[in-house]
Order: C-alpha cells, then structure tokens, then sequence
C-alpha cells in the first residue's frame, strides 16, 4: 500500500484537513507564503445544470470501444460541450523556465466562473461509481482494499500510473503521475485553468506541496523546492477530486487582508458546499471585524466558536470582537477561558494573556497594574518560542512580543510607577528590534513597525518630555508609505485612520510642550487623515468623539493661544456636530470632559457675536458637567466656570435687549 501513500497524501491533508498548525481544521493560509504571482480570476459562482464541465481526455483511437485505449494515441486533450475534441496538444517534452505566468488584470476578467469538478477520461470524482469506471476505462491493472476504501492502478498511455480512489462505490479522487515534471503554468494553460485562481498548498514547516484550484477541484502536486518555503512550480502528478469548501477556505485565508470582497466570496462559496465549516465562520468573522461590520463578525465568530467550541483560536478572535463591541466582562472570560486550556499550547496563551492586559489598559477605569502583570507574563511565555522550527508558532510569538512590550510601554507610561522615564524608551526600543526582526527575518509587513511608532506617540501623550514626538512621526510615516503601498482600498482607509489617529497624539504631546506651530500642522495633517478613513469604515460614537476633539484642540489653539477667536469658531463649527452625535456612545468618565468642551468653545463664538450659540453651547456644556458631577466624576466647584459665564452672557443679553428696546421707543417718540 506504501506505493499509493504519498500520492494521496495531499488529498488526505485537503480533504481532512490535516495541513494545520495549532489543532485547525481545513488549511491554514498563514503557511502558504505567496512566493510567486498567482494566476487572477473573478468571484466563483455556482453551476447551473448546464454549465460546461471541463473533461480531460486521453484520446481514443476511431473505433474503439469504450475504455479500450490505443498505445499509439499518446496525447492529452481537452473537450467542451462547445468544442467537443479539441487539437491534440501533448505536453510539452521539455521543460522551460518554472516562473508561472503574470496574474492577468481582474478587471479585465469578470465573467462569473463555474463551480464544477473536472473530469478525467470520462469519470468524475465526487459524481461517478466504479461501474462508470470500468465502463470507460475497463478493469484496473491492479486493486488494493484499505479499511472502506479501494484504491485502482491505471496504466493508460502516455501515464504509467493513474490512481483512483474509491470509496462507497463512488469515485472520490482521481491521481495522474506524469513521467517528468512541468511548470505548473503550462499545465494550467493546457487543461484550461488558467480563468481560474489557484492557491498554494503547504504544510506545517511552510514547504510548499503544489496548487489547487478551488473551482475545479484540480491540485497539482510540486516537485520539492531547492529552497524551504519556496515553490518549485514544477508538477509532478494531477489530482482531481470533488469541490469541496475547503480549498475556497484555503484561498480567502490566502488573500482577505489585501483582497476582503474576494475572500467573502470565496467563504460564501464554501458555506454553500458545508454551513458548518467553522473556520470559513471564522474567517468571515475576521473579514466583517476588519471592515467595521461588528454585528455581523459577532455573529460569525459565534457561529465559528458554537461549531468548534474547543479551537482556542475562534475564542480569540471572538474575544476581541467583544471587546471592540463594549462588552469587555465577555471579552475577559473568553481570554480566561483561553489560557486555563493553552498550557500545551504555549503560543496561543502568550496572545491570550497579552490580549487580556490590552483589555485591562483601556477600560474606562484602567487597571494598569494588572495589565502590566498580563503583559509580562506574555513576554515570558512568548520569549522562548522566538526559535521554534514552526514558522506559524515562530512569528505568532514575535507578533506576541512585540504588543506585549507596547503594552508594557503604555501600562507603565500611564501607570503610577517611579522611574517611568528610565524604563518606557527601553520597553518602546525592544518593542521596535522585535518589530524590525519580522520584516527582516520573517518578511512580515510593516505593519508592526506601524503599530510601534503609533504606540510610541500614545505614550508620549503622557510622558512628553521624554518620548518625543517628531522621531516617532519619521518611522511613523515611513511605515505607512510601505503599507499603504501594498494595502486594499478597504484596508487603506483604517490604515488612514489609524494614521489619523496617531498624529492626533502627537498633537496633544505638541500642546503640552507649547509647541503650537507644529500642533496646528500635525493637527490639520491628522483631520485630512481621519476625514479620509471615516469614509471607507462604519464610524462608531468614539471614532466622532475623537475627530471632535481633534477640531475643538486646533479652534482651541487660534482661541487661546493666538487671540483669534474668529478663526477658531471655524473649527468648532466642524466640532460641534460631531460631538453631539458622539455623545450618546461616549463612556461615561468622558461626559464632564465634553461639557468642558462645549463650554469653552461658547466662549468663542460669545467674543465673534454669535450671543445665542454661546448661550446655547455654554448650556449644553453645563448639563453634561452637572451630570458628571451627580455621578461623581467631578468636584462641585467644576461648576462654578460654566454658571459664571452662563450667568453673564445672559445678563449681557437682557442689558443688549433692554437697550434695543429703549432705543426702539425713542425713535418712535
């Protein structure tokens, strides 16, 4: 049986999903590294009951019958309903170059494409019996019984060995050996697959082992690569099996962070062929969390976890949704669950550990204490991993390390700790050798190097004569340049604003160091920025409050620090809407803040004239600061600024109406 092992090890592993890291089921992308241009293709569609199926044929001499095939008829050809026996085209009998063939532009190829097993020789797996079999081909050269299953030996020229596999009478997959090997994008071309997009196929140690084809359910198999986690591209056999979900699985793990609406498709598509495929729930989760659609990603990562309750990962992600929703107390037993189970699995309670500090951090109350001892404790789990052989367990502990020392930075920076000055710029530079360390060593993106300079700049919001702003801004622009570059429309726009978001913390730092010059450039850079990425997101109340904030501190700037209130009203006229549409939704140790806000900004347009919007505003702002106080999150005494102004800007308006008023009846008189 040793001799039919390995040629149905990649239909194994696809069927049953065993090319999986960390206990996944179905294929895991993260160990596919696309190390070579993939042929393009249009969302797949399902098949109607006339689609076109693709056949593969070995020609038959004229008057054979059926299954008896002539040795002299050595070529392989394709058929069509539209064009039944096409040219013989034998494959090519030498060799050329082993580069694939440049992606085609996907605008120019927008047919919607069929989703159909291909065929071999009149037989298709999933859909034809042994009867089918032996009918078109005739008896098998050989036949060997594992378990439930038979595996049949073919020997139809020009192959000497086509093996099929049968299970419960039907035909589950069909393997052809060819004598040498070929350049995967030939043989594509030449059984008419190249409308299709395939995906690569590795396993665990990221060595790539061939190709699939989603819509076909075609995987050509690769000759090993000179180079660990390259691709030979050079086909040794041809395996055709039934459409299933997981190569579409495969392929939108491949693609949804530089291509979301391909990869939804393609987990659509397998959710049709299998509704509990969890990891495709998973995925989708993932996709809808990325492009702003909470509810749905929710949904998903429940679906995902109710399916596989024990994947630590599903628990993960959900997790993180949960937290990004406001419901942190589900968020935290989630986590919590987590680690109690990850002991054998010491990469995935490392990010759950480092999760639950980042969630202890931003609560509205933070618990920098504790959040610290999560982020420590991550570091410690994660630190021997950094040279595991795995390269999925190997980069996730980096990725681990990295957020964990930024996390540290900010629970420290924040904290109440002594000699903070000494220890965050040491935190922050480990944090950027480990970030450099996975664009160097692992050919991660910048993405990390983008998340240390924007963690940076939050930390020099509270330590902004130590962490200085402008550096930071450097390595801050020069990642994104990198990541913009290679990022999906949909991903640039939360790249934008997370831009945005970054220089707003290095406007704050400018305001605290007097440096108003460069707190209006930076400032005017951040609002181009989070006006941008507002468009391409689904905007929560915080995402308004902040750009809010963001036009209130430059008015405020003109108002105070220039004298220019004239100027600084234009800004608060852009403030003012946002603010009150975020108010609902804002947490509520922010509500004495807003009232402050709206409170000065009255002043301003008191000083331009517009007497009834400062009265408005200043009332506005009073009622949110009364309630603060109610709740405890004031002194009374912040009430005495606000009822002195509304006190006088109302006094000032009866003297201008009993003046008007007295001037209107002397000119009658």
């Amino acid at each position: 049986m040793r001799a039919f092992s390995w040629a149905f090890s990649l239909l194994v592993l696809l069927e049953f999903g065993c090319l999986v890291t960390d206990g996944h089921s179905g294929l895991t992308a993260q160990e596919v590294p696309p190390t070579t241009p993939l042929l393009s293709t249009t969302a797949s569609q399902p098949a109607s009951p006339e689609a076109s199926r693709l056949q593969v044929s070995i020609g038959q001499a004229e008057n054979s019958p059926a299954g008896a095939v002539s040795p002299k008829d050595t070529a392989l050809r394709i058929e069509s309903p539209n064009n039944p026996v096409s040219e013989s085209a034998a494959l090519p009998s030498e060799s050329p170059p082993t580069s694939v063939a440049p992606r085609p532009d996907p605008k120019t190829n927008t047919a919607p494409l069929t989703v159909e097993a291909a065929a071999f020789n009149g037989v298709t797996p999933g859909v034809s019996h042994v009867n089918d079999l032996t009918r078109q081909w005739g008896p098998p050269k050989e036949a060997v019984t594992k378990g439930d299953s038979v595996y049949y030996l073919y020997e139809i020229p020009p192959f000497d060995r086509i093996e099929v596999h049968i299970q419960n009478d039907k035909v589950e997959a069909i393997i052809i050996r060819l004598d040498k090997t070929y350049p995967a994008n030939l043989v594509a071309e030449h059984l008419e697959l190249s409308q299709f997009r395939p995906v690569l196929v590795s396993n665990p140690q990221g060595e790539v082992l061939g190709q699939t084809f989603p819509e076909r359910g075609v995987l050509f198999s690769f000759a090993p690569a000179p180079e660990p986690g390259k691709s030979s591209n050079l086909v040794t056999e041809i395996i055709l099996s039934e459409v299933t979900a997981e190569p579409f699985i495969l392929r939108a793990e491949t693609f949804w962070q530089t291509e979301p609406d391909s990869a939804i498709r393609d987990l659509e598509q397998a959710l049709k062929f299998d509704n509990r495929a969890h990891r495709a729930w998973w995925l989708l989760a993932r996709i809808q969390k990325e492009l702003g659609s909470l509810k749905e990603a929710l949904a998903s990562a429940q679906n995902a976890v109710n399916l596989d309750p024990a994947s630590l990962h599903y628990r993960l992600t959900l997790a993180e949704i949960l937290d990004e929703v406001g419901q942190d107390n589900l968020a935290i037993q989630q986590l919590e669950q987590v680690v109690a189970a990850s002991d054998q699995r010491p990469h995935i309670k490392a990010r759950a550990l480092c999760n639950l500090g980042n969630i202890y951090q931003s609560l509205p109350q933070p618990d920098y204490k504790k959040a610290l001892d999560y982020h420590y404790e991550a570091v410690k789990i994660a630190q021997p991993l950094r040279s595991d052989v795995h390269p999925a367990i190997r980069v996730a502990a980096k990725e681990v390390l990295v957020d964990a020392h930024l996390g540290a930075a900010l629970d420290i920076a924040w904290g109440p700790w002594e000699q903070k000055e000494a220890v965050v710029p040491r935190w922050l530079e480990r944090a950027a050798n480990l970030a450099q360390d996975l664009v160097n060593t692992e050919q991660q993106s910048a993405d990390k190097l983008f998340r240390v300079s924007t963690t940076a700049l939050a930390t020099s919001v509270a330590m902004p004569r130590v962490i200085g702003p402008l550096p930071w801004i450097e390595a801050l622009d020069q990642a994104y340049q990198r990541l913009e570059a290679e990022a999906s429309e949909v991903r640039r726009a939360r790249l934008r604003w997370n831009y945005g978001v970054a220089l707003y913390d290095a406007v704050q730092c400018f305001q605290v160091l007097g440096e108003q010059e460069l707190a209006q450039q930076y400032g005017k850079k951040a609002a181009e920025a989070l006006e941008t990425g507002l468009q391409g997101r689904s905007p929560k109340g915080s995402d308004l409050y902040l750009l809010g904030r963001l036009y209130f501190r430059m008015g405020a700037v003109d108002a105070i620090q220039n004298k220019d209130h004239k100027q600084a009203v234009t800004y608060f006229d852009k403030a003012i809407p946002l603010l009150r549409q975020a108010a609902g939704d804002i947490p509520e140790t922010s509500i004495g803040r807003l009232g402050e806000t709206f409170v000065s900004m009255g002043v301003s347009y008191w000083e331009t004239g517009d007497r009834d919007q400062a009265i408005a505003l200043t009332e506005e702002g009073l009622q949110w600061m009364e309630k603060a106080v109610q709740l405890g999150l004031l002194a009374n005494s912040a009430l005495d600024v606000p009822r002195a102004n509304l006190q006088t800007m109302r006094q000032a308006r009866q003297r201008l109406a009993e003046r008007t008023s007295s001037d209107t009846a002397a000119t009658q008189r």
